[in-house]
């Protein structure tokens, strides 16, 4: 975790424009880790947001970059290029879609990563999924109409 958000201060400190935003887990493993980013002007560490201000944030944002197998999904299934900060998933429909782009843990490859995508709107646009492999964003419909049928 120090290593991956080592390599997010390195990017934050290298493009002073960047703006990284870091809702962190309430975890202590985490909170002490989050240290890596605290000082740097253009890094806020929030608490965890409630979900629809994290969708929006998602949604927002030009690139994610997570650990998280759920926020996967979410940044994939709001057309937003993921980079998965971890060795192994079990979403490899993510990284089949093209929406997901696995960087590991090593903090310069995870910064290497970081700086390709920041610097190029190409491959941010090559890294969104080509189709959701995640569901076809009609699921609350149909439950409803199973529901209505009742």
């Amino acid at each position: 975790m120090r290593a991956i958000l080592g390599a997010v201060r390195r990017a934050a400190e290298k493009y002073e424009y960047l703006r990284v935003i870091f809702p962190a887990h309430p975890a202590k493993e985490v909170r002490d880790a989050a240290e890596e980013l605290s000082g740097a002007p253009n890094v806020l560490i929030t608490p965890p947001l409630p979900l629809p201000e994290f969708h929006r944030l998602i949604n927002e944002s030009d690139l994610i970059l997570s650990d998280s197998g759920g926020v996967c999904e979410e940044a994939v299934s709001l057309g937003k290029p993921f980079l998965l900060a971890r060795n192994t998933t079990e979403r490899p429909e993510g990284i089949a879609s093209g929406g997901v782009v696995p960087v590991g843990t090593d903090g310069d490859a995870v910064f290497k990563a970081l700086c390709r995508f920041i610097e190029s709107p190409d491959e941010r646009k090559k890294a969104t999924a080509r189709q959701n492999p995640f569901g076809d964003g009609h699921a609350s419909e149909r439950i409803a109409d199973i529901i209505a049928s009742l």
